[in-house]
């Protein structure tokens, strides 16, 4: 005889929504399987037709030893073949599900559109400055490609890595150049779209004025996660005699310039992040962290095979060094790579998105103003006023 209690109620816009008894959901996933399974299988039949293998650059006709550099062009028009079809798989099944593009063009709003060439830049200019100037181990490529992820979404991520490595490797003129960086594309890819995904669930919504004990967990995890990098640090070089530390010694002019600009970045994110979580307790800074730690662990699996076996271990990358120097004491190149990576590359992505985060919700608190798609995701729950904007905003798809 009593009245079944009301079930709750997704408001949009909070965590809830779109997730439970949602078909959108289970067409978002069949969308990415099949987008998945489309990139495999070209890629897969890309490297049958022209003969590149995962166990080192293609092999010289003429019998001669292969040139590190010969399966760069290739395999990166292998890599673009089948990051295109993906995005047609994707497209083709959006459309027959819902008969519109509405979760990619969404993305690509005119504000959106005016950030992709800021962010090609920004990911060219500190990629530069890490690899020919500095010969910093850390990439550094992905840093505008964050930020667009982060305010736009992954489709519009994904478009700015993969035009900025593109760019980089063909039209920018030497010594700025890096003629491996296509053969990467994919790896600033798969950054763009984990990226842009974790922003959309919220997990990057600014926290300020936690309590002391989500503060006290907030730092034992972080601290968890710092030692855990510097052991395996720590084990990775303890055979290396001399680590190939970088210098600016080989940088002059423009590249210099650029090599100090992206120590400046590095040591600026690390200052902005800790002072964040430090002085306006934001327990989202941890979080922001640990998901950057966790995607460097990831595109350093999808580095790895391209570095240590396509490119046989030559790819311009500050890293190169170290990982020859890890070879030499460990005399595994795949391995060496690989755990080479799984040092540089989470701490790269940690020190990029924890920088952006700040950049962007400093500049959002500022103003009060929602201008991106996903810009509501960096506003805290407390500031109706953005919130209503945002929600107003991506609403009218602006």
């Amino acid at each position: 005889g009593h009245e079944a209690a009301p079930g709750p109620v997704a408001i949009p816009g909070s965590a809830t929504a779109g997730v439970a008894h949602n078909p959108s959901v289970t067409s978002r996933t069949l969308r990415l399987v099949l987008a998945l399974a489309a990139f495999l299988g070209v890629a897969v039949l890309g490297m049958q037709l022209t003969g590149i293998s995962l166990d080192g650059v293609i092999p010289s006709p003429t019998g001669e030893p292969p040139l590190p550099g010969a399966a760069r062009d290739p395999f990166a028009l292998v890599l673009a073949a089948a990051l295109a079809a993906a995005l047609i798989a994707y497209g083709a099944v959006e459309q027959r599900q819902t008969g519109e593009l509405a979760s990619l063009t969404s993305q690509l709003t005119p504000r959106a559109l005016w950030l992709l060439p800021l962010a090609v830049l920004l990911d060219i200019a500190l990629g530069a400055a890490a690899a020919n100037g500095m010969a910093l181990p850390l990439p550094m490529e992905s840093t505008g490609t964050i930020l667009v992820a982060m305010l736009a979404g992954p489709f519009a991520g994904a478009l700015a890595g993969f035009a900025a490595l593109v760019l980089w490797g063909t039209l920018v003129p030497a010594p700025y150049q890096l003629a491996a960086a296509p053969a990467f594309a994919v790896v600033a890819v798969v950054t763009g779209l984990l990226v842009g995904a974790v922003t959309g669930t919220g997990l990057f919504r600014p926290r300020p004025h936690a309590g002391l004990r989500a503060m006290v967990v907030s730092l034992i995890v972080l601290a968890a996660a710092l030692i855990a990098l510097i052991a395996h640090g720590w084990f990775l070089l303890l055979d290396v005699a001399e680590p190939p530390l970088p210098t600016l010694d080989g940088a002059s002019g423009l590249l210099l310039v650029l090599g100090w600009i992206a120590a400046f970045v590095l040591i600026g994110a690390a200052i902005a992040g800790l002072a964040r979580l430090l002085f306006l307790r934001d327990a989202t800074v941890v979080a922001v962290a640990v998901a950057g730690l966790i995607i460097g662990s990831l595109t350093a699996l999808a580095r790895t095979p391209i570095a240590a076996g396509v490119l046989d271990g030559v790819t311009g990358f500050g890293f190169d060094p170290w990982v020859a120097a890890v070879t030499t004491a460990d005399s595994d190149a795949w391995l060496s790579t690989l755990r080479t990576l799984l040092l540089m590359e989470p701490l790269d992505r940690m020190l990029g998105l924890v920088g952006v985060y700040a950049a962007i919700v400093l500049l959002i608190g500022a103003t009060s103003r929602v201008r991106y798609p996903q810009g509501e995701w960096l506003v805290a729950e407390d500031d109706d006023f953005a919130l209503r904007v945002g929600t107003s905003m991506r609403a009218t798809r602006w």
